[in-house]
């Protein structure tokens, strides 16, 4: 049986990371980025394809966002946003911590277009972020708000930087978080983090050099993982000038989040 065009791969995976685009007329027309082809996907590598449940929820967030009552947005930028959400387009990006948030607000403002960072919480909270404010929570999720004009530019970030939530993660909340549907708390992520630290601490560990769970720091994407070392890396440099050497193999896309992304 021929699988139709944009569907999953595999069959029926809602959470496939793969696309049919059948006949060579239909890759044409995906490399072109043709809108009625983009229009089908139903799915797709996640890097170059926001699945379709993360802009569902993101959606959701945003029209949550704008029905509430002005006292609970206590953000100084309160009017702005407002009126931001009112905008035709607007839209949003969800992201997995305070820092990769802020990296898309600043990489928004540096091409000359205004974005809010809010940070939700699983319960409905809504709260813009604390500029001092540096982490993430496995119970919020946060969300950078930005006009019609910053699309192109903020799917570019979702590519590169990999910092986007998971198609998993958003069908959860979707389908789990009080204010959109019913409630769940979530032990069984935490106790599984944890299990998977000490895992790969036990493969890795020798007999002269013991790890420890806590020496395995675990990020959503790969993607993200290379953004988040940058980071931590740009913390402990005081040159002035920016350069960055890589060792070994240099991943095209490795080049292009520190390029486009980070500035160098």
């Amino acid at each position: 049986m021929r699988v139709k065009l944009g569907s999953s791969l595999p069959s029926g995976d809602k959470h496939g990371v793969s696309v049919c685009i059948p006949i060579w007329e239909d890759n044409i027309a995906w490399a072109k980025r043709d809108p009625e082809l983009i229009a089908q996907l139903k799915n797709g590598y996640p890097r170059f394809f926001v699945p379709l449940v993360v802009d569902e929820l993101a959606e959701r967030i945003l029209t949550w966002t704008s029905e509430l009552p002005s006292r609970f947005l206590t953000t100084e930028f309160r009017d702005e946003l407002r009126q931001s959400l009112k905008e035709r387009g607007r839209s949003a990006m969800l992201l997995t911590a305070c820092c990769c948030a802020k990296d898309l607000q600043g990489y928004l403002e540096r091409q000359r277009m205004r974005a809010f960072v809010l940070v939700v919480g699983f319960d409905g909270n809504i709260r813009p972020v604390k500029k001092s404010e540096n982490g993430s929570d496995l119970n919020e999720i946060y969300v950078v708000i930005y006009p019609q004009q910053g699309e192109k530019e903020a799917k570019a970030f979702w590519q590169h930087a990999g910092y986007g939530i998971s198609s998993r993660r958003a069908t959860y909340w979707l389908e789990n978080a009080p204010f959109l549907n019913r409630g769940r708390e979530l032990p069984e992520a935490k106790e599984a983090k944890i299990a998977m630290q000490q895992r790969i601490a036990d493969s890795l560990s020798t007999k002269d050099n013991k790890l420890k769970k806590s020496d395995v720091l675990l990020y959503p994407t790969g993607m993200s993982d290379i953004s988040h070392i940058h980071d931590i890396i740009s913390l402990y440099t005081t040159a002035t000038k920016r350069t960055v050497a890589i060792f070994g193999f240099l991943y095209v896309y490795t080049f292009k989040v520190l390029s486009k992304i980070h500035g160098y």
